[in-house]
């Protein structure tokens, strides 16, 4: 996400929803169709994801990785994602932290 190095948040950043299939497994397509759909929205000027909204806290990290290759495959060139960050203590919040980092 180099090309957002320097982005300051301001404006409207929503945070963006994760549809799921029956079998409570991501609905990539969906979730897609939905990055489009509010990326597209003028005005909007980034998107949050893995954020309580995307049920981050329903996705083990494996998942959480997904949701963020996913938002940056769909719309990472056109807008910064802003990528939560969720675990049950300090350590594996950072390694989350910095595993979101490495991936850009």
């Amino acid at each position: 996400m180099t090309k957002f190095k320097d982005w300051q948040p301001r404006g409207v950043i929503p945070a963006v929803l994760l549809p799921f299939k029956p079998d409570f497994s991501i609905d990539a397509a969906a979730y897609r169709q939905h990055l489009r759909d509010v990326g597209g929205i003028a005005g909007v000027r980034a998107l949050t994801v893995n954020g309580h909204s995307c049920e981050v806290h329903a996705l083990n990290l494996d998942e959480q990785r997904e949701v963020m290759r996913l938002t940056m495959d769909e719309i990472g060139d056109r807008l910064p994602i802003v990528g939560g960050v969720y675990a049950d203590g300090s350590l594996e919040a950072a390694r989350i932290a910095r595993q979101a980092e490495a991936d850009g």
